[in-house]
């Protein structure tokens, strides 16, 4: 996980992410790991009542 430091366990928020976006480093320790940005895919849709609702 990229919100815990792998050599001191550290799990804050505080990392600071370098200006090339490829390395992290704890704020605690120092540690330097490298970190992959992946791309956020959100599925979104057109959603009514209509399904929902049962007519006898």
């Amino acid at each position: 996980m990229i919100g815990i430091c792998p050599n001191c366990g550290n799990y804050e928020w505080n990392k600071e992410v370098s200006e090339d976006k490829k390395y992290i480093q704890c704020q605690q320790c120092g540690h330097q790991w490298s970190y992959k940005a992946m791309p956020l895919f959100i599925l979104t849709g057109c959603f009514t009542f209509e399904y929902l609702c049962i007519t006898p």
